[in-house]
């Protein structure tokens, strides 16, 4: 009758029990001493000739086991006779890479010596599995001081850990290294003394321990951490379900805001979404950000079927459905129309009337101001594009993109800031407000001015409003022309703004003579706004 043998399991060579060498001498051994003494004795009994070593009389009865071995101090007095000369000596004698794997393993039993962990690390390169040898490594970590390991010795360990793994079984093994203490501080002074393709490898799964394993900050690049994410990505779906819950959720974040692979990414963030609460803050943030990277990509299907189980799982969670909202409201370009929670009506298409139009940007998930032309004025508003693209001026609406869609109608986009001028600015404002923006209107049109930079007008409709704060958000027909002629034609359409918007109020005498005053120039009327508004 035959049995089936189990797989060898190098990692039990450092999980035996040891004989404690801090206790007295003179005091016997436990039980669960005496048994792991019998083994070594035995060890010692089969490789005493490789060995060579010479014992004493009693010694010798332990040996071959005439003798029960209980006297602690005897016991350890044999064992410490098996140094590090005289294993390295065997292991240069032996042709055989299990001969030399097994006789280690044997040594590490009763032995702690740093060296010879390493030696039999180096040995499983030859003679095991990568598994196998992974839980070795993860074993002896906590058996090795690495503070008293040269550089060069250390250097050895990380050339065992690059030659052995690859991809993700590397991650875990420089992981499981990264958990001990001696060795994170040694592994700092000793990564700018590798080779560099050893600083290469290492760098990002350094990164990606600092930021996805520990929580913390790096001052390792960018880049390394995008690597070490990737790899760390690469794992097994059962080896990502394993990972504690905040390193899930972290290495969930990395998913959405590092990988470049969208397909791992995908795979990725799909197990580790399936393994948080759904009813959680955390699915929630965790869902809209991965929703958001699939937008980004144009990849509005899948962000459409996640936000609607986000949906299912969290009905009072309004990100969620204002997103879907916008992915299923008309279109213009790449933006939906209408802000999340105010969308227009289904079937507006385009905006029939000049001005600004609420719109919703997909793809970075945020409100703008679109303002759209017609064909025949497509090559003004492209030019306006142009300069727009090239002018940050103060009092400028963050200016986003523009482009033209099918049909030959030009946009212009802006950051959704405040609300249209024609409909602030046309209201009942409180005269001090008013003042605050007639002044900044003059300032705005000289600065335009100095730049060379004619504005045919300055009607309401050019103009955002946001919480008090004048943007100018329509260049149309605007000119380069010599500043000292563009500020001169500025006064004009200054007085023209301040007239219509300070109409019927109790004002200050010399900005009413300003303001009634003819042929004006600019610099007056901004110096007596300057007055009235101090």
């Amino acid at each position: 009758m035959s049995s089936r043998r189990s797989k060898p399991d190098p990692a039990r060579a450092v999980r035996a029990p040891k004989i404690a060498a801090d206790r007295p001498a003179s005091e016997e051994l436990t039980p669960t001493e005496q048994a792991a003494m019998k083994r070594h004795l035995r060890f010692l009994a089969q490789n005493r000739a490789i060995l060579r070593l010479k014992f004493n009389a009693t010694e010798d009865l332990m040996v071959n086991g005439a003798r029960e071995p209980t006297h602690r101090g005897q016991c350890l007095h044999l064992l410490g006779k098996v140094d590090r000369p005289a294993v390295e000596a065997a292991v240069g004698r032996l042709s055989d890479p299990t001969a030399r794997r097994r006789l280690l393993e044997g040594v590490l039993r009763f032995s702690d010596d740093a060296a010879l962990l390493l030696a039999w690390l180096e040995s499983l390169t030859e003679t095991a599995s990568r598994r196998a040898a992974a839980a070795a490594l993860n074993e002896a970590v906590g058996r090795i001081d690495f503070g008293a390991l040269s550089d060069a010795r250390l250097r050895r360990l990380l050339d065992v850990v690059a030659a052995t793994f690859q991809g993700y079984e590397r991650a875990q093994a420089l992981f499981g290294l990264l958990h001990s203490t001696s060795f994170r501080a040694a592994f700092e002074r000793v990564v700018p003394l590798l080779a560099d393709d050893l600083q290469r490898d290492f760098g990002p799964l350094l990164a990606v321990y600092e930021v996805v394993i520990e929580g913390g900050d790096t001052e390792r690049s960018h880049a390394e951490l995008q690597a070490g994410a990737a790899l760390l990505l690469g794992a097994p779906p059962d080896a990502l379900r394993a990972l504690p819950p905040a390193t899930q959720l972290r290495l969930l974040e990395s998913a959405v805001g590092l990988l470049t692979d969208e397909a791992k990414a995908d795979q990725a963030a799909g197990i580790l979404l399936e393994g948080i609460p759904r009813e959680s803050d955390d699915f929630r943030r965790l869902a809209l950000a991965r929703a958001g990277a699939l937008l980004r990509r144009g990849a509005e299907p899948r962000a459409k079927w996640l936000l609607k189980q986000l949906r299912h799982a969290q009905p009072k969670s309004k990100e969620a459905a204002e997103w879907v909202q916008a992915l299923t409201a008309p279109r213009l370009a790449h933006f939906s129309l209408g802000w999340p929670g105010r969308a227009p009506k289904t079937g507006t298409k385009f905006p029939s009337q000049p001005g600004f139009t609420q719109a919703f940007s997909l793809g970075d998930q945020r409100r703008v101001w679109i303002r759209v032309g017609t064909p025949e004025h497509r090559k003004d508003w492209e030019a306006e594009g142009a300069l727009l693209k090239k002018l940050p001026l103060l009092g400028m609406a963050p200016f986003l993109e523009s482009g033209v869609v099918k049909g030959g109608r030009p946009w212009i986009a802006f950051a959704g800031q405040g609300q249209p001028g024609a409909e602030v600015l046309g209201g009942r404002l409180a005269t001090d407000r008013a003042l605050s923006i007639a002044l900044q209107l003059t300032g705005m049109l000289h600065s335009l001015g100095a730049a060379g930079i004619r504005l045919p007008d300055a009607r309401f409709r050019r103009f955002l409003v946001d919480h008090g704060r004048l943007l100018l958000a329509d260049l149309s027909k605007a000119e380069f022309v010599e500043p000292v002629v563009a500020l001169k034609a500025h006064g004009g359409p200054a007085f023209g703004f301040c007239r219509e918007l300070l109409r019927g109020r109790d004002l200050p005498p010399e900005l009413e003579r300003a303001l009634n005053r003819r042929r004006s120039r600019l610099s007056d009327l901004h110096r007596a706004l300057v007055m009235a508004t101090t």
